[in-house]
């Protein structure tokens, strides 16, 4: 018998490839200044290869680990799948618990059982000190996640995809270290450590928009050039990481846009009627120029009281129209509110029309956003949490 069939499980586990690229993600999420993790597992092949992956990274690191599977009660086959996933976690020597759901039949059930499912794993690393929450999601959800967000027309950040860790709850991190491994390597993995695995049928229906990107979409992306899937899971890291300073970017410049309460009752600009936002319209029009006098000048004192905010109309129309939808974006979220694409695109067209006559929208959420020759006004809902705290951010 050769010496790898000696070893326990973690330990063959351990000397898989992917041991390094799962140890180096969890090690770059922070893992390893508390040496703590619950690991999600369902039975499936994606979660079966992360638990074993695992287990050999925390045997390795001496780091303590345990596993918690989730039954939501909502196929007759939940109960198996449960157990399946608690019979592999005691051949790998790793504590696990199987907590249950009920989030109902119905329309809005998957994402009412994932809502439940990441509540209950919070709530349990809390109760047990385990600081990270493990989950298995791989390049092919990584894959799917953007183009998903693309096709609802998402801005670089969301078309990014899944980031390798997120706040889940009080002291409790979600990571995801499996982002850049494909599905066909962990299932190989799973394989030669003669680990079996469980197959959920509602990963398949058509019906589903994931199902019909896995199912038909994603294979041809191969087919095109092979190895796609992980190469567009890379990539995410880069649009997520420029999404961010994207939006930090519009966010330095709405600040430098805010009015004081003196300068938003100004009701006309001195000079020329209209002179400001012609102006700004022209500098809208060149090319590709991101950057602008509004955001390299000094700031403005920011005391106008909620729920109304002033911002100066020139100063937000001289940037590139990318820029603009974002600050509009910005502005009515600090309000309280998302913004549907087509009011954000109406709006932005009035802002840089040249006209000086007043207009005025209102968002499905409450928030009022009033353009003058001069100024633009966001008003939130009376009573409005975000209202208040806008002008403090």
């Amino acid at each position: 018998m050769s010496r790898s069939r000696t070893l326990d499980l973690p330990a063959r586990a351990a000397r898989s490839a992917l041991t390094a690229t799962i140890e180096s993600a969890l090690r770059a999420a922070g893992v390893h200044e508390h040496g703590t993790m619950l690991v999600a597992i369902s039975g499936g092949v994606d979660s079966s290869a992360l638990l074993a992956l695992a287990a050999g990274v925390a045997q390795r690191n001496a780091w303590r680990i345990e596993a918690a599977t989730v039954d939501h009660h909502l196929r007759s086959e939940s109960g198996g799948d449960a157990a399946h996933a608690m019979a592999l976690a005691e051949r790998l020597g790793v504590p696990a618990v199987t907590l249950d759901a009920h989030p109902g039949g119905g329309p809005g059930a998957p994402a009412r059982a994932r809502a439940e499912r990441y509540r209950l794993l919070a709530e349990h690393a809390r109760a047990r000190t385990l600081r990270a929450v493990i989950t298995a999601h791989h390049a092919e959800d990584q894959c799917e996640t953007m183009l998903l967000a693309l096709l609802r027309g998402a801005g670089p950040k969301a078309a990014g995809g899944m980031p390798l860790r997120r706040r889940l709850g009080q002291g409790v991190d979600l990571i995801r270290p499996l982002l850049s491994v494909s599905r066909g390597d962990l299932e190989r993995l799973c394989r030669r450590l003669d680990i079996e695995w469980r197959e959920d049928p509602s990963n398949r229906d058509p019906r589903a928009p994931r199902a019909r990107l896995r199912g038909a979409v994603l294979p041809e992306f191969e087919r095109v050039r092979l190895g796609a899937v992980k190469r567009m899971a890379a990539a995410g890291d880069l649009l997520r990481a420029a999404g961010a300073l994207f939006e930090r970017r519009a966010a330095r410049a709405l600040k430098r846009a805010l009015l004081s309460d003196a300068s938003a009752r100004v009701s006309k600009p001195p000079g020329p009627p209209g002179d400001v936002s012609r102006r700004a319209i022209k500098a809208s029009g060149r090319a590709g120029d991101v950057s602008s006098r509004s955001d390299d000048g000094p700031g403005r004192p920011c005391d106008a009281p909620a729920p109304t905010v002033s911002y100066d109309r020139g100063a937000l129309a001289c940037h590139p129209a990318p820029l603009r939808l974002t600050m509009l974006r910005q502005m009515i979220a600090a309000s309280g509110d998302r913004a549907a694409r087509r009011l954000l695109e109406a709006i932005d067209a009035a802002l840089i029309d040249g006209r000086e006559h007043g207009r005025r929208w209102r968002s499905r959420g409450g928030v009022e956003i009033r353009l003058s020759a001069r100024v633009i006004r966001i008003t939130a809902p009376a009573g409005s949490a975000p209202a208040r705290d806008a002008r403090r951010k």
